[in-house]
């Protein structure tokens, strides 16, 4: 099947309102898209344009982490199957896959839609909520790279990336949040981790130390007032060890694309426990957390590519 004009422009028929807002905004952004998908489009799905219709973030977000492969780390990119995989990268030898998670609809008790929120009124944030989001697209699309290998689509020897774009929740309302001297929500919902905790002393009034603490489970609303756990932590189970690296990216078309900061939003998180580990660096953008498994715990090294004179810090599991 050829691409046979197949353009990116406004139409009236599109299903996704986003799809023509962005187009007809006429600013650098809005000729990103067009040069994104002319430049890349031989590595992408033949029927893109009619999908960037019908769900335009997630096309935006297979576009971005296309670029900056391409762009930003150099990377030869290859479209193998629009049945598998949306990207294998030869150099690393790896599989990747984009996902974009979504903030769930107006009215549900588990959503964070924007249409919840006024601009202007303080609200709680709504971090178990967010990680829940996180902890859906993980496991969606972990089932179907399981579904890739046992059709013997791609190989069990290969590494396999998942590369999640979370710029798209609540848009422009600034979730998800990162915490200062903390782990990002997407990393917590990796490693099983909440917030980073400190422990002062009474006397000395100095910090005695800090420490991330453990937390395996988030709350699943069901009614208002009863909730059920959903365990996270899926890089502390064999059952993820087929997924070598998670790749997030908090940008969307809402941010600048800059040139000179593509894929400096990047948070690159190893898993421990991978079958087919990646080397550290393999995505030397953003930032990198880097696990080493000892014989009763795991050491988080925090490697800042854009700042590399900065100190790295290394935080305990």
């Amino acid at each position: 099947m050829l691409r046979k004009n197949h353009k990116i422009q406004i139409d009236s028929t599109a299903k996704d309102r986003l799809y023509n807002i962005c187009l007809s905004k006429g600013d650098r952004n809005s000729e990103c898209i067009v040069e994104y998908y002319e430049k890349y489009k031989d590595f992408l799905d033949l029927k893109f344009v009619s999908q960037m219709k019908d769900d335009f973030p997630a096309c935006m977000s297979e576009l971005y982490f296309c670029h900056v492969f391409i762009e930003r780390l150099n990377l030869e990119i290859m479209h193998a199957s629009d049945k598998g995989p949306d990207f294998y990268l030869p150099k690393l030898k790896c599989w990747a896959e984009i996902v974009t998670a979504t903030h769930g609809k107006q009215g549900n008790i588990n959503s964070i839609a924007p249409e919840d929120y006024d601009i202007g009124t303080g609200y709680e944030v709504p971090v178990d909520k967010i990680k829940l989001r996180f902890s859906t697209c993980l496991g969606d699309k972990f089932k179907k790279i399981s579904k890739y290998i046992e059709e013997k689509t791609i190989d069990d020897d290969k590494p396999v990336v998942i590369c999640v774009s979370g710029g798209w929740l609540c848009n422009s309302f600034g979730m998800p949040i990162n915490p200062v001297g903390g782990l990002p929500e997407i990393a917590q919902v990796l490693y099983g981790c909440g917030n980073l905790v400190y422990h002062i002393g009474r006397n000395s009034r100095t910090i005695l130390g800090s420490e991330i603490e453990l937390k395996m489970q988030i709350p699943k609303l069901k009614i208002e007032s009863l909730s059920e756990p959903i365990n996270i932590g899926h890089f502390q189970s064999e059952k993820y060890a087929q997924i070598s690296a998670v790749i997030y990216s908090w940008k969307s078309i809402f941010f600048n694309f800059d040139p000179e900061k593509i894929g400096n939003d990047f948070v690159v998180m190893h898993n421990p426990f991978a079958k087919n580990p990646l080397e550290r660096n393999a995505f030397n953008c953003g930032i990198e957390h880097i696990p080493t498994v000892h014989d009763d715990s795991i050491a988080i090294e925090i490697v800042n590519h854009e700042k590399p004179s900065q100190a790295n810090n290394a935080h305990p599991l």
